[in-house]
């Protein structure tokens, strides 16, 4: 599991789940699942997932 802080400032999870098909992420929010889907639709939706994702990807440019 990968824990992120939001653009919010709370607290959220991803599970990433590698199989033969691919990987399927399932996103968590206060202990509700909050999204599940693939990495592309997860950012493409534009919800907590995306915004984790661009959180931490200001630390890699």
């Amino acid at each position: 599991m990968r824990k992120d802080i939001d653009a919010e400032g709370g607290a959220g999870g991803a599970f990433e789940c590698h199989a033969p098909g691919g990987v399927t992420v399932a996103v968590f929010d206060n202990g509700a699942l909050v999204e599940y889907g693939s990495h592309e639709q997860l950012v493409r939706a534009g919800k907590l997932y995306a915004r984790m994702q661009e959180a931490q990807a200001q630390y890699y440019q």
